[in-house]
C-alpha cells in the first residue's frame, strides 16, 4: 500500500465532517436555479404582452415599428433560452450529482451533454446573437431617426464580444486537443 494510498485511507473526523458539509452546501445553489426560473415566468409575461401589444395596434403602427418590436421578443427569446441553459447547466453541474445517478426515465438529454467548456462556448455564442439583435435594434432606430449617435459604441461593443466569443471558442477547441500518446517503449 503505497503513502497515498494510506493517507486515503486515513481520514479525519474532522476532514470528513468538513468534506461533507461542502458537498451539502451544493444545494444552496437550488434556490438560485430557481429563482432563474421564475424570471422566466416574468419574461413570458412581459413577452406576451408585447405580443398582444402588437395586434391591438398593428392598424396604427408602421412596419418598422412592428419589426422593432419582433426583434425585441427575439432578443427576450434569447435571453430566456441563455437563462436556461445557465439554470441547466449550472444545476447539472454543481448541485446534481448525474454520474452517480442511474438515469431517470424523462431526464432530457441536455442534461448530460453539458460541459464546463461546451457551456462557455454556447455562453459567448447566445451573448454574440443577444448583441446581434441589439446592434440591428440600433441601426433600425437609427433610420428611423430616433437614435443619432451611440450606435458606434454598439459596434465596438459587438466586435468585443465577436473577439471574445472566438477567443473563447479558440481556447476550449485547444485545451482539448489530443496531447500524442508516448510509445509504449518509452521513448
Amino acid at each position: 500500500m503505497g503513502l497515498r494510498e494510506k493517507k486515503e485511507h486515513e481520514t479525519s473526523p474532522l476532514e470528513k465532517t468538513v468534506e461533507g458539509i461542502l458537498v451539502l452546501s451544493r444545494w444552496l445553489l437550488t434556490p438560485i436555479f430557481m429563482g432563474l426560473i421564475l424570471i422566466l415566468l416574468a419574461m413570458i409575461y412581459k413577452f406576451y404582452y408585447s405580443v398582444y401589444n402588437i395586434f391591438i395596434n398593428i392598424t396604427v403602427s408602421d412596419k418598422k415599428q412592428v419589426m422593432l418590436t419582433v426583434l425585441e421578443l427575439i432578443d427576450f427569446a434569447l435571453i430566456a433560452s441563455l437563462v436556461v441553459m445557465v439554470a441547466i447547466s449550472g444545476y447539472e453541474n454543481f448541485v446534481s450529482s448525474a454520474e452517480d445517478e442511474k438515469p431517470r426515465k424523462g431526464k432530457p438529454s441536455i442534461f448530460s451533454e453539458l460541459d464546463p467548456g461546451k457551456i462557455k462556448i454556447k455562453l459567448a455564442m447566445s451573448i454574440i446573437a443577444i448583441s446581434s439583435i441589439k446592434l440591428l435594434q440600433m441601426y433600425m432606430e437609427y433610420q428611423i431617426g430616433s437614435v443619432s449617435t451611440g450606435i458606434e459604441w454598439y459596434v465596438i461593443m459587438h466586435l468585443t464580444f465577436l473577439v471574445s466569443g472566438l477567443g473563447v471558442t479558440v481556447i476550449e477547441k485547444l485545451s482539448h486537443k489530443k496531447k500524442p500518446e508516448k510509445d509504449k517503449s518509452g521513448y
